[in-house]
């Protein structure tokens, strides 16, 4: 099995980040690693933010959800669809529908309390800031 961890990566007023052009000050985003690894550091092609909304849903129903999407908020930028989501007693799958082919498969007490520790976390931001991508397009 996988081993997921999820952090808030905060910035203030004072600090920026660049991606894809793009800079971000007085934010916050979601970084993931899975096995203490960014998957985003294995391709050049994919660069993205998660999507809080469509990641907390996962931890109620399996389904097709946009947990990635690119940095500007258009999935289909980055070439990020939907991904499938299964649920059972015991683990929490993510089977990517794109070119990426990334499956994944967690513990689901690893993925639960990590996007239950993360709502916590998201809850207690100051209001200044904004949870990046603040708008999402779904893939056509």
């Amino acid at each position: 099995m996988n081993n997921l961890k999820l952090h808030l990566n905060i910035l203030r007023e004072n600090e920026q980040i660049e991606f894809e052009g793009i800079v971000f000050t007085n934010c916050a985003f979601i970084d993931f690693l899975i096995d203490d690894r960014n998957p985003f550091d294995n391709t050049k092609e994919k660069k993205g933010f998660i999507v809080w909304d469509e990641l907390k849903k996962t931890t109620v129903n399996s389904g097709h959800y946009l947990i990635l999407t690119c940095v500007c908020g258009i999935a289909d930028d980055a070439g990020f669809d939907l991904i499938e989501v299964k649920r059972t007693d015991n683990s929490v799958s993510w089977k990517f529908m794109d070119e990426s082919n990334w499956n994944w498969k967690f513990k689901k007490e690893n993925y639960d309390s990590e996007i239950e520790h993360l709502e916590k976390e998201i809850d207690n931001i100051e209001n200044t800031l904004t949870l990046e991508p603040e708008y999402v397009i779904f893939p056509e």
